[in-house]
């Protein structure tokens, strides 16, 4: 059985410190926590693989928010000095994994008509050129941050150009709004 703690002191997930090195906070909350109340957050953090997926796959439980739980989340950046991601906060919120059908719906339709098997297969050779360019960059240094040098870079520069060829994205906005030199 699941331990639910409503602990009142939790970690500081908004502190620097935890943004620059999550790791030893996340294995705390597995040790102990799996599933904890946030008083700060006004959010169950769950850090325990089965909890997440239990979570993941129970149609009673939400991922959006509404607009007074984001307001109480964003004033806590605020105070806790981390008001920079207010607005990768607010946009983190607009995205398809962070929302709710129906929007989650819309958004997803989109997503699937955008990115078929075949027009993924057109991007292969442009993405083996990134790779590569990636891998030539570190070469020299002979080590590679993972995560930072390719994982983080690479959907976003690989979807900043719509695969599909036309100048309008599906949201509307330019194709050269979101250009930028490979």
């Amino acid at each position: 059985m699941t331990t639910v703690t409503t602990s009142a002191r939790p970690p500081a997930l908004l502190s620097p410190a935890f943004f620059a090195d999550p790791y030893p906070t996340y294995h705390s909350l597995r040790a102990a926590d799996p599933v904890m109340w946030d008083e700060t957050l006004h959010s169950w953090v769950l850090s325990g693989y089965a909890q997440v997926a239990a979570s993941l796959n129970d149609g009673r439980l939400v991922r959006g928010r509404t607009e007074e739980e984001q307001a109480v989340i964003l004033d806590q950046l605020d105070a806790s000095g981390q008001g920079e991601l207010r607005q990768l906060r607010k946009l983190l919120w607009r995205m398809m994994l962070f929302s709710d059908p129906p929007a989650h719906t819309r958004l997803r339709a989109l997503a699937n008509r955008a990115f078929t098997p075949s027009a993924i297969e057109r991007l292969r050779p442009r993405i083996q050129r990134l790779v590569d360019s990636a891998l030539d960059a570190v070469q020299a240094a002979g080590q590679m941050d993972v995560i930072a040098d390719l994982a983080n870079p690479l959907p976003v520069i690989v979807v900043r150009r719509p695969p599909w060829g036309r100048s309008t994205w599906p949201c509307g906005a330019s194709a050269a709004q979101h250009k930028r030199a490979d």
